[in-house]
């Protein structure tokens, strides 16, 4: 029995070979992908559109070793994780119209910050602050809807917050 398994498969594979040159094959046409779309998920984010008008979404891939959630005690990530779920349905016209102190942000001048700048906060780039654990703020950059978190200067030495 073992050695007709061989012969077996042999034949299987002659009769597909002669079955797919067999077979016509359509000439299939491989349209680029719709921008902002993808197969299950639609982006609601078009470039051009203005995005003072849409809520921020919050991203944590720039923050920075030493200032980041793992280094915050558990009550201090329940206060920051609130302070992003607050503003997630303000828009970035609210944030900028509401106090610095409350669910607002603040620019903070280059020139006052105390630590080193990560290479993609380029020249161009505002430096914001939203309180997150009492006022301790979360400080990061705006690129588009999304608010890149760099700190969480729990311990107020990111940058220098006057007297």
């Amino acid at each position: 029995m073992r050695e007709g398994h061989p012969r077996l498969l042999t034949n299987l594979c002659e009769i597909i070979s002669r079955h797919l040159l067999q077979a016509r094959i359509k000439e299939v046409t491989i349209r680029p992908p719709q921008p902002n779309t993808g197969k299950s998920i639609k982006s609601h984010y078009s470039p051009s559109e203005n995005t003072d008008k849409q809520a921020p979404v919050f991203s944590l891939e720039y923050m920075v070793n030493g200032y980041c959630v793992e280094s915050c005690q558990e009550g201090e990530r329940a206060h920051f994780a609130m302070a992003l779920f607050k503003r997630r349905n303000l828009t970035w016209q609210d944030l900028r119209s509401s106090q610095r102190h409350g669910l607002g942000s603040e620019k903070i001048a280059r020139s006052s910050i105390k630590v080193a700048l990560p290479p993609m906060v380029t020249e161009d780039v505002d430096i914001i602050a939203f309180r997150c654990i009492g006022q301790a703020p979360m400080v990061g950059f705006r690129s588009g809807r999304t608010f890149n978190i760099l700190w969480i200067d729990k311990h107020f030495e990111v940058y220098d917050h006057g007297s």
